[in-house]
């Protein structure tokens, strides 16, 4: 059996095997709640809505409708959802005496 591969996805193929480094950000003094109501607040304009919300996570959901799809005389239908992650790690603080 032999696979054809177009020149399209032959030059997709490594971009998908590069792993995405994500952001750091610091934020002294705020919760992971305050930080979900700020990028609420931020997102909604644009039409995402809250998906779910942990202590550990947040995931924001924009719906993009469905797209139809024709490869090679196949026609399918896909639901495209945009996610944008939050992840929180709160930091330990300890005082002078015990890093002493």
């Amino acid at each position: 059996m032999r696979v054809r591969i177009s020149p399209f996805v032959a030059a997709l193929l490594p971009l998908l095997t590069v792993s995405l480094n994500a952001q750091h950000v610091v934020i002294k003094g705020a919760t992971p709640s305050d930080v979900v109501k700020a990028v609420y607040n931020e997102l909604s304009s644009q039409g995402f809505t809250l998906y779910d919300s942990t202590k550990s996570e947040a995931i924001f959901s924009l719906d993009r409708g469905v797209t139809t799809l024709n490869i090679r005389g196949s026609v399918s239908t896909i639901t495209q959802v945009l996610e944008f992650h939050l992840r929180f790690q709160t930091e330990v603080r300890r005082s002078r005496s015990e890093c002493e």
